[in-house]
Order: structure tokens, then C-alpha cells, then sequence
């Protein structure tokens, strides 16, 4: 991340933080990933905000509908885009990795972060199991992930 890019996210977080929390749900800053706040971590208004991203992603209402909703028909609604964002369960609940691999892993990374820091085992759990399925059954042995050619995502498992 470029130097200017860190000073204009950390203005945007100061500002919204003076507004209602759950408004931040809505904002463009939940797709940037979990770990660039981790850089941050000595301030504990951004490990905050981080935990809070990474606790969100998965709920409902789901941001990335709410962002384009145009996308979203009737009937549709849990269908895989959300895997593609790892948005289709809570972080804490999932076991099997989907979608776009290098999102994942960043987001993954994140959460490994605030689970070492913050000392929160289920956090932790839900790393290990991921870490387990992304190595046992979703990398090949040149150590590459996320090799199909649909969305550069995670395939089956092998």
C-alpha cells in the first residue's frame, strides 16, 4: 500500500468513526482487505475497526447486495457470488475456502492477525480449519492456489 493511500484511509476512518458504527457496513472500505489494517494494529481503534470488519463479513444484510443491488433478483439471493468474497458464511463459521484466492488468503491473514492478537480461540479455529482445507485439498503441488481459469478462484478440492 502506497504511503498516500494509508494517510486518505486513515482520514476516512477517523471521520466515519464519529458516526454510527453499523453505517461503516455500508461503505467501500469493507471490500479493502482485513490485513491492511493490520498494519495498523498499534492503535487500537483500528484493530477495533479491523475485528469489526472481519466479524461483519458474512452477515446479513450482505454488503456486497446492498452495494449493487440491481444484481440481486428475487430467488437469487444466496447464490455464489457471496462465496467469491468469502461473504457466504460468518469468518468464524467457515471451513472451506472459495473464491478468489488471493482475497481469501489476504482475508485470511487478517483474521490470523486479530486472532493473535486479540487471543480469540474460535477466531483461531476458524484459521486452522481454513489453513487445513486450503493446504490439504485446494493446493497443488507447485504450491499454487486459485488456478482456474474462472475468477482466478478456488477449484474443488483435489
Amino acid at each position: 500500500m502506497r504511503r498516500n493511500d494509508s494517510r486518505i484511509m486513515l482520514q476516512i476512518i477517523s471521520d466515519r468513526r464519529k458516526e454510527n458504527a453499523r453505517d461503516i457496513r455500508d461503505m467501500k472500505l469493507q471490500k479493502w482487505h482485513s490485513s491492511v489494517f493490520m498494519k495498523l494494529q498499534e492503535n487500537k481503534k483500528y484493530l477495533d475497526l479491523s475485528r469489526f470488519f472481519i466479524d461483519e463479513r458474512g452477515t446479513k444484510p450482505y454488503y456486497f447486495d446492498k452495494e449493487h443491488p440491481e444484481i440481486v433478483k428475487k430467488g437469487h439471493e444466496n447464490e455464489l457470488r457471496h462465496s467469491y468474497h468469502q461473504a457466504h458464511l460468518p469468518v468464524r463459521q467457515q471451513d472451506e475456502a472459495f473464491g478468489h484466492a488471493v482475497r481469501a488468503v489476504y482475508l485470511y491473514s487478517g483474521m490470523a492477525d486479530i486472532a493473535r492478537i486479540t487471543k480469540d480461540e474460535e477466531l483461531y479455529q476458524a484459521c486452522v480449519r481454513l489453513w487445513n482445507n486450503v493446504t490439504k485439498k485446494k493446493m497443488y503441488i507447485t504450491g499454487g492456489i486459485g488456478a482456474t481459469h474462472l475468477g482466478e478462484a478456488f477449484f474443488f478440492s483435489v
